[in-house]
């Protein structure tokens, strides 16, 4: 189930990527016609019974619209407490653990979003974990794009997003071997 959630997070990394034309030879965000720039965020702490520790290293917007702005960090800042909750409720509880992620903002024409990349580990066997999420929002309003909003023709958005996700996700992170994608029912 945990290799499923990844994958899936993997696709969804991979899509936010496809469909905001992210250049990833573009290390630095820049600026977009709507006046946002990227600045630094982290949240960081311990968990409540003492054996985890995270830190999230990521970015937030600045300038623009401040509503806007205001509607995609706080999307941005409650991605990122997610991860870390989700880390808190499923971390070891029995040995001492790490979580750590950064976050990068690609601020594009149209949309603002952030690729969290991050890494579990504790002394067990199978470790540690990469982990992937990302979140994308139509810079204009701040709207987060889900799902439900993306596609006019969802049908049709779809089968543009296996295909783009097909040819993207083995040149992202290919697969430990050739037929691994296809092994796991994905």
């Amino acid at each position: 189930m945990k290799l499923i959630n990844r994958l899936v997070l993997a696709l969804v990394a991979v899509a936010s990527i496809a469909l905001s034309a992210v250049n990833p030879a573009q290390a630095d965000p820049a600026a977009n016609g709507l006046g946002f720039i990227a600045v630094p965020g982290v949240v960081a702490g311990t968990s409540p019974d003492g054996l985890g520790t995270w830190s999230v290293h990521y970015q937030r917007i600045n300038g623009g619209d401040p509503e806007a702005a205001k509607a995609i960090n706080d999307g941005i800042d409650a991605e990122a407490m997610r991860q870390v909750q989700t880390m808190t409720w499923d971390g070891s509880t029995n040995r001492p653990w790490t979580f750590n992620a950064t976050g990068t903002a690609s601020v594009r024409p149209i949309t603002v979003s952030e690729l969290f990349v991050g890494e579990y580990n504790v002394a067990e066997p199978n470790m540690p974990i990469d982990y992937l999420a990302s979140v994308v929002f139509d810079g204009r309003s701040g709207i987060r794009i889900t799902w439900d909003n993306l596609f006019r023709d969802k049908q049709a958005g779809l089968v543009r997003l296996s295909e783009q996700t097909a040819a993207i996700l083995p040149t992202v992170r290919p697969p430990a071997y050739p037929t691994e994608w296809q092994h796991s029912g994905q």
